[in-house]
């Protein structure tokens, strides 16, 4: 499976917050263009790989930059904290 059923299902989830006013997590910014973004998918390939975490663990860590895999950073903040590593995990399980 890839990402693309997952950003499929959080649209529908967004789109019920909106409507209803329900709190719930800021939705990240996606590209207009294309696919939506996969959390933690850093060539933008829909699949979320071992060798893509690790680059995200290392920017969490400061090791390298955030723009090493911008897909990891959901709110844009410019920081890769652990709830993001989290979902970027389960994306590589899930799918």
């Amino acid at each position: 499976r890839d990402c693309l059923a997952h950003a499929q299902r959080q649209s529908v989830a967004d789109r019920i917050r909106q409507r209803f006013a329900v709190a719930g997590p800021t939705p990240s910014a996606t590209p207009s263009v294309g696919a939506p973004v996969c959390a933690g998918d850093c060539d933008g390939d829909r699949r979320v790989t071992v060798d893509e975490l690790l680059r995200a663990v290392s920017a969490a860590l400061g090791e390298q930059p955030v723009t090493g895999c911008d897909a990891a950073d959901r709110n844009g903040d410019g920081a890769i904290t652990v709830d993001e590593l989290q979902f970027a995990i389960n994306h590589a399980l899930d799918g």
